[in-house]
């Protein structure tokens, strides 16, 4: 599980570089699927060194156990840290997303002839630089740098 939880979170990551957006989360998620990987193979490796003086007739229960506690550990880590890592990861993902701030340049006034996005009859004043959405004088939030839209997205001011 650790395999694919470290390539999905190398895909987003990938995707989020591509579209320009700070892939903190999937990052941290990668490196901590990496280093879950890296610590499964340390304690296989240990176990094997471990194993390597002693007597024949003894090393297989002794492989057996170790094996069987080693993976014992690792179904646990899979099945319980990883998914709580994933669900956790997503969740505040998705609070940084929200608080993204307002771009400090002002809204770009909206091309000639162009469409408020929710209301198609009347002409846009802006272009949000936010989401890039068209509106109008009535969809423009009240300091007409955003769309009402967006205004209502962002955390009241501190």
């Amino acid at each position: 599980m650790s395999c694919i939880v470290f390539i999905a979170c190398f895909v987003i990551m990938a995707l989020r570089l591509r579209r320009g957006v700070t892939p903190l989360v999937p990052a941290v998620l990668c490196l901590l699927a990496l280093l879950s990987l890296v610590l499964a193979f340390l304690m296989l490796t240990r176990l094997f060194h471990d194993v390597a003086d002693v007597a024949p007739a003894d090393k297989a229960s002794l492989l057996a156990n170790g094996i069987a506690t080693t993976m014992n550990a690792l179904v646990f880590r899979d099945l319980v840290a990883l998914p709580l890592l994933l669900v956790g990861g997503y969740f505040l993902d998705r609070r940084l997303r929200r608080r993204r701030r307002v771009p400090a340049g002002p809204a770009q006034a909206a091309p000639e002839g162009s469409r408020c996005a929710n209301h198609p009859d009347q002409p846009a004043v802006i272009v949000c630089p936010r989401c890039g959405t068209f509106a109008c004088d009535a969809c423009a939030a009240v300091d007409g740098k955003l769309c009402a839209s967006c205004s209502g997205r962002l955390p009241p001011p501190a």
